[in-house]
């Protein structure tokens, strides 16, 4: 009789992905929901992140972030910005949500949440001094 390989059968979907591969479809993701989706799955968001952590628990910061939720901002535009996509890293380092967004003029930038929707950030750096040599 042939040898057969016995491969290991995974309990959950997200035992199919290693740590760095978790992460980065982390860091893709806008919300914890929007994480869950990503996996396959549509509901027990917190439940399956628990399950995560218990092996992974270095991602616990990236899901602190992802938990913490709020609207998704992406392909909204403030003033002359538009939201490109949610930024883990920024948002980390800040410990405020943070998102990419282009301006008009092509350039990108990186905006607190609070500021985008307060009116705070309306344009790139470089558009608002122009805006206030003009005015």
């Amino acid at each position: 009789m042939a040898d057969l390989e016995v491969q290991e059968i995974k309990k959950y979907r997200w035992q199919n992905f290693n740590e760095d591969e978790l992460k980065d479809l982390a860091l893709s993701s806008s919300s914890l929901k929007d994480f869950i989706k990503k996996l396959g799955y549509t509901a027990y968001s917190t439940k399956i992140k628990n399950q995560i952590l218990l092996q992974y628990p270095n991602l616990k910061e990236v899901f602190n972030f992802l938990s913490h939720g709020g609207k998704d901002l992406t392909s909204l535009e403030f003033g002359l910005l538009k939201v490109l996509s949610f930024n883990l890293e920024e948002s980390i380092l800040q410990k405020h949500r943070c998102w990419n967004c282009l301006c008009k003029c092509g350039k990108q930038t990186v905006v607190r949440t609070n500021r985008l929707i307060n009116g705070e950030i309306k344009s790139c750096l470089n558009c608002s001094k122009r805006e206030n040599l003009t005015n």
